[in-house]
Order: C-alpha cells, then sequence, then structure tokens
C-alpha cells in the first residue's frame, strides 16, 4: 500500500513539476529552482521523466492508453550525414522541451524498462538521436521515421576530421594519425559500412551480404522519407511537407570546411575506403535508386 502511494504521489508531482518547468522555459525562466529540481535543460520532458521509478513510468504509460493517432517524427541520425542541420527544422517547429535522444546502441538491443518506457512516453513530440534501427521494434505509439544517408566515401573522411578536431573519450585520434590507420584500429567499426550498420542493428560485428539486404529492406519497411546530405536543401522541405510544418529553415551546422576534399586524399587512401565500405556504396546507391 505504501509502496502503491509512494508511486501515485509520484506521478503527481511529475505532472506537476513538468508543467511548471515547461511554462518557466517557454518564459525564459532557465536558472536553477529549488522547488523545481535542478537547472533547466532542453529536454525537460524526457530528464523529469527518467528520474522517476519504473512502476511509475509504467502507470503514466497505462493511464495514456489509447495511444493518439498523431504519428510523430522518429530522426535516425547517422553521425555526419547532415542531421544537426535537419534537427534545426523541428527545433523551429515543435517545443525542444518535449524531446527524445538518446545516443546509445546496446549490444543486447533497446528491450529493457530503461529504453521500453521512455521512447513510449506519451508526452514526447519526437525521437531522435545516434540510435540504430533496433529502437523501432520497441516503439508502441504512431510514429512516422526518418533518416538521411551520405555519399559513404565523404562520410568517413568527413566524420575522421572531426573526431581529429572534436576530440572525445570514445574517440583518440593523434595529431599525426592518418585516415588509413582507422581501418586497423579498435575504432574501425565506425568508418567500415557505418550506415549499414545503424540500419541492420549490427553496430560493432562482423557484416554479411545478408546483412546489406536486411538494411535495404528496413529502408523500405520501416522509413516514412529517406534523404541525402547531397539533396539537404530539397530535403528539408519535403520533410516539412510530411510533418506539416508551417516553418522551413535550413543551416549548415556542424560542417568542417578546414578539412581536406576527398579528391585531395592519395589515390590509395580513397582507394582504401571504398573497399572497406563497399556495403555501404550498394546500400546509398539504392536509396538513391528508390527515390
Amino acid at each position: 500500500m505504501i509502496t502503491k502511494l509512494h508511486t501515485w504521489l509520484q506521478v503527481v508531482s511529475y505532472r506537476l513539476r513538468l508543467a511548471i518547468r515547461t511554462h518557466l522555459w517557454k518564459a525564459g525562466i532557465k536558472r536553477r529552482f529549488v522547488l523545481f529540481g535542478p537547472k533547466l535543460d532542453r529536454r525537460i520532458c524526457q530528464k523529469l521523466f527518467d528520474d522517476l521509478s519504473f512502476e511509475a513510468r509504467k502507470v503514466l504509460l497505462k493511464k495514456n492508453r489509447p495511444q493518439p493517432a498523431r504519428e510523430i517524427p522518429v530522426f535516425l541520425h547517422i553521425p555526419k550525414t547532415g542531421g544537426i542541420s535537419v534537427g534545426q527544422l523541428f527545433e523551429a517547429n515543435l517545443p525542444i522541451t518535449n524531446w527524445y535522444n538518446t545516443n546509445e546502441r546496446p549490444a543486447n538491443a533497446y528491450h529493457s524498462d530503461q529504453f521500453i518506457c521512455g521512447v513510449n512516453n506519451p508526452q514526447l513530440d519526437i525521437i531522435q538521436g545516434h540510435f540504430d534501427i533496433r529502437l523501432l521494434e520497441i516503439l508502441d505509439r504512431p510514429h512516422k521515421a526518418f533518416t538521411f544517408l551520405r555519399d559513404p566515401v565523404e562520410r568517413a573522411v568527413s566524420f575522421f576530421y572531426y573526431l581529429k578536431r572534436y576530440q572525445n573519450d570514445m574517440f583518440f585520434l593523434s595529431e599525426d594519425q592518418k585516415i588509413d590507420d582507422v581501418f586497423s584500429s579498435e575504432s574501425a567499426c565506425f568508418f567500415e559500412n557505418f550506415q549499414t550498420r545503424f540500419l541492420c542493428g549490427k553496430p560493432t560485428e562482423e557484416l554479411t551480404v545478408e546483412d546489406l539486404e536486411t538494411a535495404k529492406k528496413n529502408l523500405d519497411k520501416h522509413f516514412s522519407f529517406v534523404g541525402t546530405t547531397e539533396t539537404l536543401q530539397e530535403d528539408i522541405k519535403e520533410l516539412g511537407q510530411l510533418f506539416d510544418f508551417s516553418k522551413f529553415s535550413l543551416q549548415v551546422l556542424n560542417a568542417n570546411n578546414i578539412r581536406p576534399a576527398v579528391r585531395e586524399l592519395s589515390e590509395n587512401t580513397r582507394r582504401l575506403i571504398t573497399e572497406k565500405n563497399l556495403f555501404d556504396i550498394q546500400l546509398y546507391d539504392y536509396a538513391v535508386s528508390r527515390r
């Protein structure tokens, strides 16, 4: 009885704090408040929901069924395909407080309370992040998924020089390290057929021809829209029409204009990158042909 009461108090508190903090954010007040939790961040809905016990989350999900007919956007964002620029379209049309974001790609898929409850929170207006296709398996609500692909050689080169410029804990590239070196390193999977990995659900394992075919089938089966970095301007307009948005704006963000162009790399380097991304090249060609 005490546990049940505690769960319901959590639910009431969540709804109250969510309403108050959302209004504070919209009013431009983002500093720390003693009564309403830590400093207001952008994704208030996700942060407050994740802080609840699993029992409270399940109560909220159960009370809000059946799900509304509105189909929310689900953006599978493959790194260095223009996704941050695409995000500007959605930030201009949807409240940033009701976004769900995850960059995790667990080896054992997304079938856990953490993800199942998180993505099915009825307050969400959009789900986006560097997750892979397996996340769509646990979505129990109306949605329209979309993604962007990029010329595989361009993507690999862009990703390498981005990581050289912005070091992080997952990747450490020394100043004298060359792009050829990554294919014999522990990080090789992030440069070899990376787009196929996202779309077949095998983040790090060795890929087969069957995985490529699975990725192609997933494009057809699960996505309402597949764009390319090379056609970003026109794709933004089509995306806006798909979700009935009123604002269409595009800023090219997170672009690295100081990296060498692919044509400036040695012939051996270009050949190596191509050989390591043959599945991605076929996947990209398939996506372009289906447009």
